[in-house]
């Protein structure tokens, strides 16, 4: 609902006021932890951020798409380790499903490995995976937009 949308447009203390009311309504739902603890995140709160993250993976068995979104609250956070521990883990279910490259991607530009970021992007546009549409809304691709390689990337996918 809204709380995603506040924080897509950068409104984070909004973000967490609509995300935390839905997260009361309904304790049970995935997202509403997900995009709350990122709320968090972008406000430097890193501890809520990852209690909230870990949440979303719990209420999911486990699945990827919350996964990486730890490894996205580690690097965020600067720590290293860790957010490589958590690649190393998307590697792995990598082999046995799909997995987009664009959460390595998100992974990689919050650590400031942006030339990494930019492989595991053009692995995405290869795989032709949807999760690129969502490069020019999220907070994740802030630090690589100045970057001529995000441009070119956003012309191919004709997004413009």
């Amino acid at each position: 609902g809204h709380g995603m949308l506040f924080y897509l447009a950068r409104f984070y203390d909004r973000a967490v006021e609509e995300l935390t009311k839905a997260l009361v309504l309904n304790p049970q739902h995935p997202f509403a932890p997900f995009y709350l603890g990122l709320a968090h995140l972008e406000s430097g709160r890193y501890e809520e951020a990852l209690t909230l993250v870990e949440r979303s993976v719990e209420l999911t068995g486990r699945a990827g798409f919350f996964i990486q979104g730890v490894g996205y609250v580690h690097a965020t956070a600067g720590r290293k380790a860790l957010a490589q521990g958590i690649l190393a883990k998307i590697a792995e279910m990598a082999g046995k499903a799909y997995f987009s490259p664009v959460y390595m991607a998100l992974i990689h530009f919050r650590l400031g490995e942006i030339d990494r970021g930019f492989e595991w992007l053009d692995k995405a546009f290869e795989a032709g995976d949807h999760w690129l549409e969502f490069i020019k809304v999220f907070p994740g691709f802030d630090s690589a937009r100045s970057d001529p390689r995000y441009s070119a990337l956003v012309d191919k996918l004709k997004l413009k």
